[in-house]
C-alpha cells in the first residue's frame, strides 16, 4: 500500500547497484537478468588504452573480482568495470575465468559473473565458492550453475523490456535481452515487465 502523504521513492541506478551487492554479500548469491539503465542511459563504450592482462594471477588485490571469458569476442564484464568506475567504486580487478579454481576464488569476499558459457572446471570452481560462503553476483547464470542461485532457465527472453524493483514504484529500463528464468527457491527482489505496465511473469532479479 502506497502512503498518498509522500511522494514515491526513485530508485537510482547506483542505489541498485548498492542494494545488489548487498543482497549477495548477505545471502551468498545473487542474480540479474539483463543490463540495467536509467530511462536514457547506454551501456558506455569500453576501449582502454592498456587492456587488462588476463594471462597471469596477480592474487587478491582488491575485494572485488570481475570474471572475464578470454575466449569471448566481447565479455560484458568490462561494462560491469566502467559501471562500477562511473560510481566511484574502484576498488575491483579483472580475472581470467580460464584461471580460475576454488581456492584461488576464496580470496574475494564478492565475485561478479558477467554471462558466460562455463567449463565443467569452471563451474565446480564457482559452486565451490558460493558453497563455501562467498557472495557471487551473476548476469544470466549459466545453466550449469543456475541452482546456485535457486532459479532455472526458461525458454525466451524479454528484449528492452522494464524493471521494477519490490516495493517500488519507478522501473528502469532494461537495455539488453532479459532471459527468462523460473523460481526454484530464490526470492524476487524486481520483476520483468514487457512494457511499462505488463508483467512478463519472470523475475529480473533475485536472492538466494
Amino acid at each position: 500500500m502506497t502512503d498518498a502523504t509522500r511522494p514515491p521513492k526513485r530508485i537510482t541506478r547506483r542505489a541498485f547497484l548498492i542494494g545488489g551487492a548487498g543482497a549477495a554479500t548477505a545471502l551468498g548469491a545473487y542474480t540479474i537478468t539483463g543490463w540495467l539503465g536509467e530511462e536514457t542511459y547506454q551501456p558506455p563504450s569500453f576501449e582502454p588504452a592498456a587492456p587488462p592482462d588476463l594471462s597471469r594471477r596477480t592474487g587478491p588485490q582488491q575485494p572485488i573480482a570481475i570474471l572475464i571469458d578470454p575466449n569471448a569476442a566481447e565479455s560484458f564484464g568490462f561494462y560491469l568495470g566502467e559501471v562500477l568506475r562511473a560510481e566511484g567504486v574502484n576498488s575491483f580487478q579483472f580475472e581470467s575465468l580460464s584461471q580460475i579454481d576454488a581456492d584461488y576464488l576464496a580470496g574475494f569476499p564478492l565475485i561478479l559473473l558477467p554471462p558466460a558459457r562455463l567449463s565443467e572446471a569452471q563451474t565446480a570452481a564457482l559452486s565451490a565458492y558460493a558453497q563455501g560462503g562467498g557472495a557471487l553476483f551473476a548476469m544470466q547464470p549459466d545453466a550449469a550453475i543456475a541452482s546456485l542461485f535457486g532459479v532455472q532457465p526458461a525458454p525466451g527472453s524479454t528484449g528492452e523490456g522494464y524493471l521494477r524493483v519490490l516495493g517500488e514504484e519507478m522501473l528502469l529500463q532494461v537495455h539488453a535481452e532479459a532471459a527468462h528464468y523460473t523460481l526454484d527457491g530464490a526470492s524476487v527482489v524486481a520483476d520483468l515487465y514487457v512494457d511499462r505496465a505488463t508483467p512478463s511473469g519472470f523475475p529480473a532479479a533475485t536472492s538466494f
